[in-house]
């Protein structure tokens, strides 16, 4: 009999911790890719999740959904730092945080450059050392488009600056 409760009690343990991982807020899905890739640079810090800049991105991502059918917002002059992935399918949040971090192999830390013809500053925002805090949305809109926002703070790609 006492075998039967310790089960029990057991399979309840583990449902709690199952259903507590597919709970899990979606956040991660962006902040371990992020973390993990600040992690292969030496003397960064990892980002912590922000519900502010997730609420801002949100709005960003609704005002896209509803003007421009997940087209890029316009953000120059935006108060945080910004990367976002737009496609005409769905994307999953680390589809998106890779296909900003594979930048990497354009950019020359050495000379804090990017190879002519490519971008790279999705990559440096990413990396970028005194960014403390991340907030990301993602939308789907008509005809499978997605949008995905990531803010930073403090924003990065100050010009003249390496990210690291």
């Amino acid at each position: 009999m006492p075998v039967v409760i310790v089960l029990v009690q057991i399979l309840s343990v583990l449902s709690v911790l199952s259903s507590g991982i597919r709970a899990a807020s979606s956040f991660d899905d962006f902040l371990i890719p992020h973390n993990q890739e600040r992690s292969q640079v030496s003397g960064l810090g990892v980002l912590k999740w922000s519900k502010d800049l997730e609420r801002n991105a949100s709005g960003l991502v609704a005002e896209q959904k509803n003007k421009s059918a997940c087209g890029f917002a316009d953000l120059r002059g935006y108060r945080f730092g910004a990367n976002q992935a737009a496609a005409n399918f769905k994307l999953t949040p680390g589809q998106v945080v890779a296909s900003w971090i594979e930048e990497k192999i354009w950019y020359s830390h050495a000379n804090n450059s990017c190879m002519e013809g490519h971008q790279c500053g999705t990559y440096t925002q990413v990396v970028w050392n005194t960014t403390e805090e991340l907030g990301c949305s993602q939308s789907v809109c008509s005809g499978k488009n997605s949008l995905t926002i990531c803010l930073y703070n403090p924003p990065g790609n100050v010009v003249g600056q390496a990210p690291y």
